[in-house]
């Protein structure tokens, strides 16, 4: 994710100088679709078991030879505990506010009087942000109370998002640093959130 993150807003904001937003969005849906289709194809057919037909008796069987017995509790015990609703609403804010954060800055700072490229550039950041926190967020984990490390990180993205209502036009500067410390948010939370759970 952390590729495609710094690069497509780059390249989003190169063609919406020579495009319009309709065509770029159907480009990358397309992109997407075509990637995807790739991706499937490669996984459960080249890579299953050899064989074009995926899915198969001979497939489910190794799956189950490989993966371990399931643990923890039943859904019907874990929703009568309330550390299940605590990390099942914490997470549901938290992804709203940060991927929000993540889709709409580069439409904000333009909207604000922010230059597109600066916007682009931003929103890249982000990205490279996220590829960082990933492996920082793991390693913390290792040496840190969990929810101690969460609220560090989820700190800083709402420091990010706080310096997006300044003046960014007088200070274009807090734009990519607000990027930046949204995109270690982001990157924290998609591996905080299974860890605590």
């Amino acid at each position: 994710t952390g590729i495609g993150a710094v690069s497509i807003p780059i390249i989003a904001g190169m063609l919406l100088e020579i495009m319009d937003w309709r065509q770029v969005f159907a480009g990358f849906g397309g992109v997407s679709l075509l990637l995807g289709l790739a991706g499937h194809q490669l996984i459960f057919r080249v890579l299953g078991d050899g064989k074009s037909t995926p899915g198969n008796a001979k497939t489910a069987y190794a799956a189950k030879e490989i993966l371990p017995a399931a643990v923890g509790l039943l859904f019907s015990q874990a929703v009568k505990d309330y550390r299940f609703w605590l990390i099942g609403v914490v997470s549901a804010l938290v992804a709203a506010t940060i991927e929000g954060a993540f889709m709409h800055l580069a439409a904000y700072a333009t909207d604000r009087g922010v230059s597109l490229a600066l916007a682009s550039q931003s929103a890249g950041l982000m990205g490279l942000a996220v590829g960082v926190a990933r492996p920082a967020i793991g390693f913390l984990l290792d040496k840190i109370f969990a929810p101690l490390v969460a609220l560090g990180s989820f700190f800083l993205g709402a420091a990010g998002l706080f310096l997006l209502t300044a003046d960014i036009v007088q200070f274009p500067w807090l734009v990519p640093t607000s990027a930046f410390l949204v995109g270690l948010a982001m990157g924290a939370q998609g591996d905080l959130m299974p860890f605590l759970a």
